[in-house]
């Protein structure tokens, strides 16, 4: 009895952590990929394309 109560509980807090997690790995690889798109249409390595230093005195 004590353990279907848990299973009740524990499988959909489970699936939602794990949906959450992927969700979050999906937005991660979609965001590297939009900027690694630009950053060959700018030519890459051997175009147009700087980085910019960062601004340490940024607030």
């Amino acid at each position: 009895m004590l353990r279907k109560i848990l299973r009740r509980i524990t499988v959909p807090v489970v699936s939602a952590i794990g949906l959450t997690g992927l969700i979050y790995l999906a937005g991660i690889i979609t965001q590297f990929m939009n900027n690694y798109q630009l950053w060959m249409s700018d030519d890459g390595f051997s175009g147009k394309a700087v980085m910019k230093p960062p601004d340490w005195d940024r607030k």
